[in-house]
């Protein structure tokens, strides 16, 4: 899965920056503690040199080559002193040596431990999704069974008035319960198939989902437009296409009568920038963090009039967005409406 494998990646290299920052700062305290007891023994080196035997023998090497003491220990001190570069070069060359080992071996440990961390958790989570999986595909048949039993009930026309009232309302809700199931099913594709990318018109997806929703925004009389050319890109045209009726299909919902829904595409360098803004009802600031999390529903945030949902809408166009590599933001305003912006790769 993608997102164990990035998180993976990420575990690893907070691992390896741990353990190399414990070994850059020894290796700091070994080079300034080494380089300190060589420097100290060139000192120690050169004072007995100079109070015993060194002075004679500068003399002696001072008569042979025809020059004074003072340039011939000027000339002595200079070896000294590249021997002791030479040192440091070496410690540095060797302690930089050990610290990329320690690089190299500290990723893979830190890789296959992030891997065993993940490991129980990425099984629950697999467990998790087969069981929604299953129990959705469970429950589609006797809910089926369920509504054609109530719809021949009403039509029948054999039942008292209130009962028939109360079977539609029935009927409302088994309805509802599909709607959920479906999403449910969608939501469990995403997350667990890999899109099928191939070269697509932008322009095809977006009135492919306008025509999806054009009969909803027909009887709330709210107006869709659409600002694109046929701009071509990398993708998956059956998600993409779900993406764009996911976001017209929130703006309806939360838009008033007569509202408006602004759909515009402009390329940016290798991406495509898709804006959808509407004339709706808005979401608190402090609720936008999360309006992407699954179930999660802001009631405070919207009127009593608007169709209720299931929070699946927005965690389905995100992971679809991720699935295509590209981000997804969201700014509002309360009674003046809300803009997403997505960013999409022209190639995959």
């Amino acid at each position: 899965m993608k997102v164990f494998e990035l998180t993976r990646i990420r575990i690893t290299l907070w691992y390896v920056l741990i353990v190399m920052s414990i070994s850059v700062m020894f290796s700091a305290v070994i080079y300034r503690g080494v380089i300190g007891n060589i420097e100290s023994s060139f000192k120690n080196a050169e004072i007995r040199f100079e109070k015993n035997e060194g002075m004679m023998s500068l003399r002696k090497i001072a008569e042979v080559k025809n020059s004074n003491v003072e340039v011939t220990r000027e000339v002595l001190h200079g070896l000294f002193l590249e021997e002791l570069n030479n040192s440091r070069k070496n410690i540095l060359f060797l302690l930089l040596v050990v610290n990329l080992v320690i690089l190299i071996l500290s990723s893979l440990v830190s890789y296959l431990l992030a891997g065993k961390t993940l490991l129980p958790i990425e099984e629950i989570i697999k467990e998790q999704k087969r069981f929604i999986a299953d129990a959705s595909h469970e429950l589609k048949t006797p809910l089926t069974s369920l509504k054609t039993s109530i719809e021949v009930s009403i039509r029948s026309g054999k039942l008292p008035k209130d009962i028939q009232k109360l079977f539609q309302y029935n009927l409302e809700d088994v309805d509802a319960l599909n709607e959920l199931i479906d999403k449910l099913l969608n939501l469990s594709s995403l997350e667990s198939k890999e899109p099928v990318f191939d070269h697509l018109d932008i322009k095809e997806a977006i009135e492919t989902a306008f025509r999806r929703v054009k009969y909803l925004a027909d009887e709330k009389k709210v107006s869709i437009n659409i600002d694109t050319k046929n701009y071509q890109l990398v993708g998956d045209i059956f998600s993409l296409t779900e993406l764009f009726t996911i976001l017209f299909d929130n703006g309806i919902k939360y838009c008033k009568q007569g509202g408006v829904i602004d759909l515009k595409v402009k390329p940016c360098k290798n991406h495509l920038v898709i804006i959808v803004r509407d004339t709706g009802i808005g979401i608190n600031k402090k609720y936008l963090p999360n309006i992407f999390d699954r179930f999660y529903r802001i009631d405070s945030s919207r009127t009593s009039s608007t169709k209720s949902g299931y929070g699946l809408g927005l965690s389905m166009a995100k992971k679809i967005v991720e699935n295509h590599n590209g981000n997804i933001s969201v700014s509002s305003e309360i009674t003046k409406g809300t803009t997403f912006t997505i960013k999409l790769p022209l190639k995959q």
